[in-house]
């Protein structure tokens, strides 16, 4: 699941308003939860995981950080 800080970081590159529309939330509360910093409930976090999901979206975490920025290094110096 999704967490509120998971959320602050695709903001930049993620329609926060379409995807609040598709769950049917109200967008300016999930917003003031960004900014705040109060996490999701759970009802809340299901849903937005299963919208990135539909778009296609599959959020999740690098097995090993440290090696996935090297990869990217990499790449970058190529």
């Amino acid at each position: 699941m999704i967490t509120i800080d998971d959320l602050a970081r695709i903001i930049e590159v993620v329609k926060i308003k379409k995807i609040c529309e598709d769950c049917g939330m109200n967008y300016s509360t999930i917003m003031a939860k960004i900014q705040r910093k109060t996490e999701l409930s759970i009802k809340e976090s299901e849903c937005i995981t299963n919208v990135l999901q539909a778009y296609g979206l599959k959020f999740g975490y690098p097995v090993n950080p440290d090696k996935e920025e090297k990869k990217q290094e990499q790449y970058e110096n190529k």
